[in-house]
This record gives C-alpha cells, structure tokens and sequence, in this order.
C-alpha cells in the first residue's frame, strides 16, 4: 500500500529526528554491524558519518516517511544520513530495510528495493567527513553510500551517488535525454582544474545502462572544467562487484595499481570543421592496404555470380592468401590480418572439406570460420543479418577476436525475408556496414545476379562500396570446367595509377600435382589479343571471330591495327615471324 507523502523539509528533518535512537550505540543491530564492517568500515567510523539503526519501533515511521505503507516482512532498518554540502546539519536520508523490500509494479513483475529514500525528496551526493568540496586535491565518485564511505576510510576522498542517474533531478527518468537537470549539489563541487575519478561496479561491462550513466557523469564533470578518468574493477564470476568489497579483498595497493582511463569531451560538429589547410596538418593514419590494390581497411565490398559459379571457393581462397600473407591472382598481400568466413548456406561438413582443400600448414594470422549450420545444430538461432541484436553481438566478436576483414557468404541465405528491391529494408544492414567501417573492418558481401547479369536487388546497395566485383562465365565456358570464370570490376575507388591491376583476369580452379587446388589466373585483355591475332592468322573472319570470343568487332580491328604496326601481322593480316614468336610467349 502506497501512502500519499508531499515532501516537506522541516517535516523531514524532524521525522528523521523522530526516528533516531534515543540512548546508546547508533548502530547496535547484528546486522547491521556484519553489513557495515563487510565493507571494510569500523562502526565508529560509520556512527561518526550519523549512520544510525532505526529503532524496531520507528521503522514504521521511516516506511511513513518514504510515502510506504508499513512492510510486515522488515526485520530492521538502517539509516544513512546525508550532511549538508553547504555545512550544517542534515538535508538527507536515505533507508535500506532488512531484507530489501519487495513488491509489484504496475505490469505485475515483482521487483525489489534495496534502498528508499523520502517520496518527493530532491537528490543529493553523499558526503562523507574528510572529503573537501572546495579543494584541489583528487576527489572520487561511486554508487552508494557504504562504497563512498570505505573508499574515504581507505584513503581514497569519495562522494557517493545515491543510484547511478542520481547526479540528475526528477521524479523520474533521470537518464532521459531530455532531462539534464543536474542536482543542486552539483553546483556546489569544485570541480574546475580537479582530478575527478569514477568508479562503478564491475558489472559496467555488461549493464550498457550503467555505461550511459557513467559517461553522461563524466561529460558533465567535463563541461564544469574537471579532468576525468574512469577506473573499471575487474569483472567475473566470483570477483568482487562494489569498490568496497575490491577494497576488503585486495587492499588499497591494488586497487591504486588498477588502470585509468582519460575521458575526452565529446566533439561537436563545429568541433570538426575546419580550414582545408588545417585539415591537411591533421595526424589522419593511411588506410592499411590488405590486399593490393583493391582490399583496404575500413572498406565495403560486394562480390557477385550466378548460382554455382565459385563464389565460395574465390573467397575461401583470398582468406586463405591474405592470412598467409600470400599473393592471389595478380594481387598481392600487404598486410596479413586475422579473417572471418561467415558461411550461411553449406552445410558443416562442406565447409571444413573445402577449407581442409586450401589451407595447407604454416604460420599464420588467425581464419576464424562460423558455420551456421553448425550453430544450429547446436540449438543456436540461425544468423540473421535484419536482427539487430545478431547484427550488435556479431560486431563485439568481430572487434573481440580483432578481425579486420570478413566475409557474409551469402547475402540471401543471411537475411531471410528482407525485399531485395527494397532500399528501406537495405538501410539497417547498411548503417551496420558502415559502423564496422568505421571502427576498421572490412566486410566483403557475397550475393548473386540478376536475370541479366548484374548484381540482384536495390541499386542502394552499391552506394557505399568501396568495390563491386562481378565473376562472370567466358562465352566459352563448359561445364565440365567447374569454377573457371572472369572477375570483372564494375566499381572501384582506387587510385588512377592502380586501374591497370584490376584489369579483367580469368580464374581457373584446377588440382596441383598432390591432389590440392590451385587457381590459375591471366589476364583477359593480353588472352583475348593473342587468340584474336592467332584467329586473324589462321583467316578467320572478323564476325566469326567477334561470335567465337564474345566480343564486339571494334576490339577485333583495334587489335588488327596494333597487331600491325607492332610487326606481328602482314598489311594484309597474316602472321608474321615476329608474330609466330610472339604468340609461342604468350
């Protein structure tokens, strides 16, 4: 039962007068003592801070005060109160019932609450005796009071936030955007020029809220002309969760010899305008080149064929080139980065054969390979690249195994359901590409063609690649041949000096003398000009030629023309000695 409670501060200074024991120890309740002295405060040191057991007979007063009914299941009350940042008595309260209380909310979950503090009471810092507002010298900031009294005690001057958002006012949504509502109190610390350090609980590393928390405090502290660092306690199962406990089990040597990290005020747009001068003079580090000239870091990349063409294979390769260290094709790796293979479409046991097929032994970057089918043969959700949550945790492995370069093989079998015409449908998966740019992973999209050979669905996709390869079948392909095919670049930002590197060059997917696979590779236009010089030998006619290779007839007498006046064909095309030479070298 809620009782209606309008906060009033002479009523509360004397409710909270009310309550205090009258005659003996402040602090007498078993409890109490064990929860006071776990963290690693003496209970005259906690007396001193005006720390008090609420008498059994006034802990309904206190329940009254905080606008609750009274809790039949509270054995005992604590009451830490908060002193006055301008000096003076007391201007806050707040209880934690034994056991902590437990109710429902409006939706029927039943919740729990550790502490409670008076209805409409404003918020206010903890401040323990010692801690100088007004001075220089390094000041701490924690949740609770408890932890800013043992890190005060433990010589390490601390305020305490009554809950994470509790540097902000309201009745409620403190860690709303809108709301920056700061606490009076805030205004009352000199935080100008002053060493400010924060230090929540360890399980920031998986609570974002308390993430948010922590960095909207340190903006703050910022704006007010504080240099703020943030101190993480280690997190883990069986490791302590508040600064006090750390304290308790490690000591203050340990705790001193945790790292800081620097917090920087958050740039704004006016912050990153600037004369194209002084944006020359800005230390910018050059992109790594991976693969040259065409796979960079930081990039985007769309790889696309028909069904069956080799896709899989061409990609697999590359990984296995670039972790090596290796050449590929005509390119060559520059820098060997950790690779990850997303496979949505093979089965498990086709994947390690392939694998097993190209990767021989040797040093190495790390090949990661995640096999969907595998997942889900274990009972994990299929990888789905319109699930935002998949999209979040795929990017934290990408960053924790410090992969620089993947591949989503394919794009269909990864999002089920998305329209592929739609641009709406593209624009989360593409805002999440452009993330992993942006934090240094490059990401190669595998997808197929459409009915007449370019890449299937929206022409958004290919807004923010950095390069589009089609593999395409030559005019003369068998099928007997398997994965023979040429890459052809239809986008391509790289450097004008570069152009010649990409030009089109046929693959072939052969077995080397051991039984292994091996590519072989040339290129198109140097293969093209020497089958049509030898075609113009042997008499063949221009069309039948331009039917035979694919080709148009305008490339048939431009090669005539050079094939002339390099020696290697008479004026009336025939192959010359030179020609004969020629064709024997190439």
């Amino acid at each position: 039962m809620t009782v209606k409670f309008e906060f009033n501060e002479a009523d509360f200074l004397a409710g909270v007068e009310g309550i205090k024991p009258k005659h003996g120890s402040a602090i007498a309740n078993p409890s109490h003592i064990k929860d006071i002295e776990a963290s690693g405060i003496s209970i005259e040191q906690a007396e001193a801070a005006g720390i008090f057991s609420v008498p059994p007979d006034k802990i309904g007063k206190a329940f009254a005060l905080c606008g609750w009914g009274n809790i039949s299941d509270t054995q005992s009350m604590l009451a830490f109160t908060y002193r006055s940042l301008n000096g003076g008595g007391i201007e806050g309260c707040r209880f934690k019932p034994f056991p902590a209380v437990k109710f429902s909310d409006k939706g029927g979950r039943e919740q729990e609450r550790k502490y409670i503090q008076p209805k409409g009471s404003p918020n206010h810092f903890y401040l323990p005796v010692g801690v100088n507002i007004k001075g220089s010298d390094p000041i701490y900031l924690t949740e609770g009071e408890k932890k800013a009294l043992s890190m005060t005690v433990h010589g390490f001057p601390c305020i305490g936030l009554g809950g994470i958002w509790n540097f902000r006012n309201g009745a409620k949504g403190y860690h709303q955007e809108g709301n920056k509502k700061l606490i009076k109190d805030f205004h009352l610390v000199n935080w100008r020029g002053r060493e400010i350090y924060i230090v929540f609980d360890s399980d920031i590393a998986v609570n974002p809220n308390i993430a948010k928390a922590e960095d909207a405090l340190a903006q703050e502290i910022l704006k007010a002309g504080g240099r703020v660092w943030l101190i993480r306690l280690p997190y883990g199962e069986g490791l302590p969760k508040g600064v006090d406990d750390y304290l308790v089990a490690y000591g203050a040597t340990c705790f001193n010899d945790l790292e800081r990290f620097e917090v920087k005020p958050r740039a704004t747009i006016a912050d990153i305008i600037f004369d194209v001068e002084d944006f020359f003079k800005l230390d910018i580090p050059p992109k790594k080149i991976i693969l040259h000239p065409w796979i960079e870091e930081n990039s985007i990349i769309q790889i696309f064929a028909d069904r069956g063409t080799g896709k899989t294979m061409f990609v697999m390769s590359l990984f296995v080139a670039v972790v090596r260290g290796e050449s590929f094709g005509p390119w060559e790796t520059i820098t060997p980065v950790n690779c990850l293979y997303l496979d949505g479409e093979m089965a498990a046991q086709d994947t390690t054969e392939r694998f097993l097929e190209l990767l021989p032994d040797g040093d190495r970057c790390k090949l990661f390979v995640y096999s969907d089918a595998y997942a889900n043969l274990i009972g994990l959700p299929k990888a789905n690249l319109l699930d935002p949550k998949w999209r979040s945790a795929m990017k934290d492995i990408l960053l924790k195994l410090n992969v620089k370069l993947w591949a989503i093989d394919n794009l269909s079998s990864l999002s089920p359901g998305i329209d592929e015409n739609s641009r709406q449908d593209w624009e989360p998966i593409n805002t999440w590409l452009l993330e992993l740019r942006f934090v240094g992973i490059t990401t190669i999209i595998l997808h197929h063609t459409n009915k007449t050979g370019g890449q299937r669905g929206t022409h958004a996709r290919e807004d923010n690649l950095d390069i589009s390869i089609c593999l395409e079948r030559p005019k003369d392909y068998r099928p007997e041949e398997g994965a023979r095919f040429v890459a052809k670049f239809t986008k391509a930002r790289i450097r004008n000096k570069d152009l010649p590197l990409i030009a089109d060059t046929e693959f072939c997917l052969e077995s080397g003398e051991h039984g292994e696979s091996v590519w072989t590779f040339g290129n198109v236009r140097k293969k093209n000009k020497a089958e049509i010089i030898r075609m113009l030998g042997d008499g063949i006619k221009a069309k039948d030629i331009c039917e035979s290779l694919g080709i148009d007839k305008g490339l048939v007498s431009r090669i005539k023309t050079s094939g002339i006046k390099e020696g290697l064909l008479t004026d009336n095309g025939q192959l010359t000695q030179n020609g004969m030479i020629w064709l024997a070298k190439n």
